[in-house]
């Protein structure tokens, strides 16, 4: 089962009282800011849960220790998930610069077979220790934010159980740009619901319009 962004569209635009199949105001020509609130959605969803992942390949260089990870599909790197080091197959674990300098006070300078890493700044990864010689990659997977939907047939790169969550965002920030401020904060209720941040779990809504539907 897979939404696109023009299925989204379509559920937000039940919710607000809009008529989706012959639209007066969000119609393709003013849409602008509805597919960019579905953007903000899903990258709010991504980030909170962690599920859009993409694959990595970074071959490895004599000497070199800090290594920039581009994801393959254009997304924004958050952080990595695993790391396998190639042609060993084993997985390097995540360290901490303050406890490796008090394990080992050579460790910046140490070069060998990788076992840990960790990040720096926004993208890029450090390996300890370091190779020596060329001939070894690693093979990983990081979490991202994924690229912005832009034409109607694209498809949400995202599980089904998430789509709600997003419908419910897109929804909300369109009902505070309508003024309907009351209604707006029960859809921000259930978006916090749906992604597990109200522990009360108070807000409990139901959608007989809107309800997403197995294709």
């Amino acid at each position: 089962m897979s939404y696109t962004l023009q299925d989204i569209k379509l559920m937000v635009m039940d919710i607000v009282g809009e008529d989706s199949s012959s639209p007066t105001y969000w119609n393709s020509s003013n849409d602008s800011e509805l597919t960019e609130w579905i953007n903000d959605g899903l990258e709010q969803v991504c980030l909170v849960t962690g599920q859009y992942v993409e694959e990595f390949t970074l071959p490895l260089f004599a000497d070199r220790s800090w290594y920039r990870v581009d994801p393959g599909k254009g997304g924004q790197f958050l952080w990595v998930k695993h790391l396998l080091l190639q042609p060993e197959g084993y997985e390097l674990g995540g360290a901490d610069p303050t406890k490796l300098a008090r394990e080992d006070y050579n460790w910046m300078t140490r070069t060998g077979t990788p076992r840990v890493f960790f990040p720096v700044g926004v993208n890029t990864i450090r390996v300890v220790p370091y190779p020596s010689t060329n001939g070894q990659s690693l093979e990983g997977s990081c979490v991202c934010l994924p690229p912005s939907l832009s034409t109607d047939d694209e498809v949400v790169d995202l599980g089904s159980s998430l789509i709600r969550p997003v419908v419910d965002y897109a929804a909300a920030m369109t009902l505070m740009s309508m003024r309907r401020l009351e209604k707006a904060l029960g859809f921000f209720k259930s978006y916090s619901v749906g992604l597990g941040l109200d522990s009360k779990k108070t807000a409990q809504l139901s959608y007989k319009v809107t309800k997403l539907q197995e294709k």
